[in-house]
């Protein structure tokens, strides 16, 4: 179910207020002013603190080794993320990051481990590479819900024009086609969809 929801409803709200209070409903402790770009697993597990920033997604469950000897196991440990941290990489189930640290892409923070203040963790196994200043991570909060509620509105604005635009399709086409004809049905969806196709993206040209 929680796939589906993120392939339906969740990438079009992902970077919103929106996100945030999903995964609050959850159960997960994500700060309101956390911005959330990436998907999130095992709700209750999770704890992001303010100003922080995931852009990669968070799972807090591993299956075990599975061999003729051993049986299938599923392991759950939480993960903490700490305040004004960068999360672009992964971060393994157990682990916490401490304040103002940044996991850069294609990172990999091990199992149970702890990542230091103001730290940038590089490679796979993760290591320290850098320290950093907490001015260097500091984020707008105010900004960045502004950001969320721009994209909100632009949201609306879309599902408005999508549904104006079939209405309008289905106006110009309806009454001019034929009822009685056997294959009016079909014509009519393939004219809807073409329209809606153009509509689109004569739009999307005329924006940008």
């Amino acid at each position: 179910c929680v796939e589906v929801w993120e392939f339906w409803v969740g990438r079009y709200i992902l970077n919103t207020p929106l996100i945030n209070l999903f995964y609050f409903l959850m159960g997960a402790k994500i700060d309101w002013t956390t911005s959330v770009d990436s998907f999130i697993r095992e709700f209750d597990l999770v704890k992001v603190h303010e100003n922080s920033s995931i852009e990669h997604s968070i799972n807090c469950r591993m299956f075990g080794e599975w061999n003729e000897t051993a049986h299938p196991t599923l392991r759950f440990r939480p993960i903490v993320i700490g305040c004004k941290c960068t999360v672009k990489g992964m971060v393994s189930l157990g682990a916490v990051v401490e304040d103002g640290s940044t996991i850069s892409k294609l990172s990999a923070v091990p199992e149970g481990a702890i990542v230091p203040e103001l730290s940038e963790i590089s490679g796979s196994p993760g290591f320290v590479t850098a320290k950093l200043k907490l001015n260097g991570v500091k984020r707008h909060s105010v900004s960045q819900i502004m950001e969320g509620g721009l994209k909100l509105l632009w949201l609306v604005f879309e599902l408005y024009l999508f549904f104006g635009v079939v209405f309008l399709g289905q106006y110009l086409w309806v009454s001019r086609l034929p009822q009685s004809w056997r294959y009016a049905p079909v014509l009519q969806w393939y004219l809807l969809i073409l329209w809606f196709n153009f509509i689109s993206i004569f739009t999307s040209i005329i924006i940008k």
